[in-house]
């Protein structure tokens, strides 16, 4: 099983219940969702989201960029 365990995972779940960042995750959720980011990864070339993520897609996107 993949993940903090112990103490890290003690005060994470505390961070998170506490709400410290809550705030700050719905500010950056709203501006991604926004800028039609809806999904994660998403990559972006020049400001624009790149469909084809592939080798050829993202060097193709770069170039077309430059």
């Amino acid at each position: 099983r993949a993940g903090i365990t112990g103490a890290q995972q003690t005060a994470f779940a505390h961070c998170v219940k506490s709400g410290k960042y809550a705030e700050f995750v719905s500010k950056i959720s709203d501006k991604a969702s926004q800028d039609g980011i809806f999904a994660t990864p998403t990559l972006l070339v020049d400001g624009k989201p790149v469909q084809d993520v592939s080798l050829a897609g993202v060097t193709a996107a770069v170039n077309a960029a430059l």
